[in-house]
């Protein structure tokens, strides 16, 4: 075991020391837009400052580094509009630079603008959701998962801070995802959707599917209310609607070798 961790150190240590420099590294070409935008986590300078800042937190490489990706990050217009995530944009950058503050004033400018781009995304797609639910439609996958939806910014939010009003609301969104629709004769659970696991209509997924995975999947929920719930951050309903997703992973469970 202790060789197997000194090969993955130092092959990691090898990576990042040929990502030292984000004017010698080139993105891949031909991927989604938001993939090689500055902002992404995906394939972006973001997701490079990323691991140079967990590098550095754990004296692992050098604190230059990460500077210099986390400004790299931050050069280009950040977009907070609705298409904004975890993924990418003013939540990815939210997120970053509050994983790289060493101290309540580093970065503070940055980060309360890219909060405030964060909170005024979340609230409107809360209403989006909320409406949606009253009128008794199925959701789509982004609306709720971990890479483009709800549960990502949860994710945010419960990091930077876990006792705003906006962390309690989105929170509750959660459990109420964990609701059948109202009226709904089959008693669905709330986060079937009627796409397939590609969030598009597809004939191969007649009536649509129910997504356990962490990506796009109920599991990312679940995880994001049992953090919460750790951290003594919660809501009406919320153990309630932990004990409802777990029902509904104990019966789809399938076992083998």
């Amino acid at each position: 075991m202790t060789t197997i961790r000194i090969r993955a150190h130092t092959t990691a240590r090898t990576i990042l020391d040929d990502l030292a420099d984000p004017d010698h590294v080139r993105f891949v070409p031909g991927k989604p837009a938001l993939r090689t935008h500055p902002a992404s986590v995906g394939g972006g300078a973001a997701g490079v400052a990323l691991a140079h800042i967990e590098a550095a937190r754990t004296g692992h490489g050098p604190w230059e580094s990460a500077r210099t990706w986390i400004a790299r990050a931050l050069a280009g217009p950040v977009n907070g509009t609705s298409t904004a995530t975890l993924w990418a944009g003013a939540p990815a950058l939210g997120l970053l630079t509050a994983v790289a503050a060493t101290s309540p004033t580093h970065l503070a400018r940055a980060r309360a603008r890219l909060g405030e781009a964060a909170t005024r995304l979340t609230r409107h797609r809360l209403d989006q959701a909320h409406t949606r639910i009253d009128r008794g439609q199925r959701p789509s996958l982004a609306e709720f998962d971990l890479i483009q939806g709800l549960t990502g910014l949860a994710v945010y939010h419960l990091h930077t801070h876990p006792e705003a009003p906006i962390t309690r609301q989105v929170l509750a969104y959660l459990v109420r995802l964990s609701l059948p629709l109202p009226d709904d004769p089959h008693q669905l659970p709330g986060w079937w959707t009627e796409h397939s696991p590609h969030n598009r209509l597809d004939p191969d997924f007649p009536g649509g599917h129910l997504n356990l995975g962490v990506a796009h999947g109920i599991a990312a929920p679940l995880a994001v209310l049992s953090l919460a719930l750790r951290h003594r951050v919660t809501v009406d309903g919320h153990t309630d609607a932990i004990g409802r997703i777990l029902d509904v992973l104990d019966t789809r469970r399938h076992t083998g070798p």
